[in-house]
């Protein structure tokens, strides 16, 4: 998977679904640099997804997931979800033990 060109997919299905035009990205990004990254050029940083995340209205984990669920079928994007949803669980069970002791 070239997560690059999935996060870039997702990035730019997300802002037309939002009606957003790449501008209104300016207080956090250039409009080329917006671009380059819709077209799988650029890999943002944590923190850049944040910013980018935040100017759509999302948490920066939805526009993650997003470009991993935009492309499998309906069945395994449930698979996906479920696989997620465990794996967390299982981590923070994990961390909440470790506290406990």
């Amino acid at each position: 998977m070239n997560f690059r060109l999935h996060f870039g997919g997702a990035l730019r299905a997300a802002r037309t679904a939002r009606g957003m035009s790449q501008q209104a990205f300016g207080t956090v990004s250039s409009r080329t640099y917006v671009s380059s990254l819709e077209r799988g050029q650029k890999s943002p940083t944590l923190d850049k997804v944040a910013q980018i995340a935040s100017v759509l209205g999302l948490h920066p984990l939805t526009l993650h997931a997003y470009a991993f669920l935009r492309e499998p079928t309906p069945e395994e994007r449930i698979v996906l979800l479920r696989t997620i949803r465990a794996e967390l669980r299982q981590l923070l069970e994990h961390e909440a033990a470790k506290r406990s002791r």
